[in-house]
């Protein structure tokens, strides 16, 4: 199997991926920038400061080099990673690339804490972030796999199954153990959501039933932005959890869990 190699936006969710692959797989997870920082002995921030964009860029890309001629690991690169190619080059020889994304408000609520990210240090960073991803896409278009972090679509199973080229039953296996771990939400045996989107889904819930008394699947459907296919399985698991309740053609809301 080739390296796991994770690409996307800073926010975008790739070291918490890292993390849980590295778990499940049992391979080693690398940090370009945690390992960058470790070989200047200095942060990002200070990187930037003391050699500039373009010295840090070029420090990056020879980290990336070697690192990626390792096998069986789990690597997650910074969000600029993607603007040279021959970085892509690098990481593609021996690896699968996986790019995730995630909207701007997204990006900005994950970072808006974090103070390790130099070329978010502007007056207005949503605008920025949506500059660079507007700048980025074409780059962040070119990895293997393409996957949204916010709003995960239940083909997570077909996702991952093309980009780590996985025989089903091992997939079947490693989707469970997730499931059992608290990561993903086991809907039906096709379907997984990440917990993340589950627990959004149990928010949008107690909005929408604070306004209304009941709810068709047609109304769940339109705020999950999805079709009918998805949103009903989704509304059964949560019927089996309590968390709903079909009552005729509409659903309370139990709550219960």
């Amino acid at each position: 199997m080739k390296n796991i190699v994770l690409t996307g936006f800073i926010g975008t969710g790739k070291s918490e991926v890292s993390k849980e692959l590295s778990r499940v797989l049992g391979w080693k997870a690398i940090d370009i920038d945690a390992e960058i920082e470790k070989s200047q002995r200095m942060k990002i921030t200070g990187i930037f400061k003391q050699f500039g964009e373009q010295g840090f860029r070029d420090i990056e890309t020879e980290m990336i080099k070697n690192l990626s001629k390792t096998k069986n690991v789990i690597i997650s690169t910074g969000g600029g990673a993607v603007l040279r190619q021959e970085n892509m080059d690098a990481l593609r020889e021996n690896g699968v690339i996986i790019c995730l994304t995630a909207a701007p408000e997204t990006i900005l609520k994950r970072t808006s804490n974090n103070n390790d990210r130099p070329l978010l240090h502007v007056e207005s960073t949503l605008k920025k972030i949506r500059d660079l991803l507007a700048f980025g896409m074409t780059y962040y278009a070119k990895a293997d796999i393409i996957i949204d972090t916010e709003n995960k679509t239940p083909q997570l199973k077909e996702e991952i199954a093309k980009a780590l080229n996985l025989q089903q039953k091992q997939l079947d296996d490693i989707l469970k153990l997730m499931a059992k771990q608290g990561s993903l939400v086991r809907v039906n045996e096709t379907m997984y959501i990440t917990k993340a989107v589950y627990e959004k889904i149990i928010n949008v819930l107690k909005d929408f039933f604070s306004k209304k008394k009941e709810m068709t699947v047609a109304e769940f459907r339109d705020i999950l932005n999805t079709s009918r296919k998805y949103a009903l399985p989704i509304l059964e698991y949560l019927d089996t959890q309590r968390i709903t309740m079909r009552v005729g053609d509409v659903r309370k809301f139990l709550g219960k869990g």
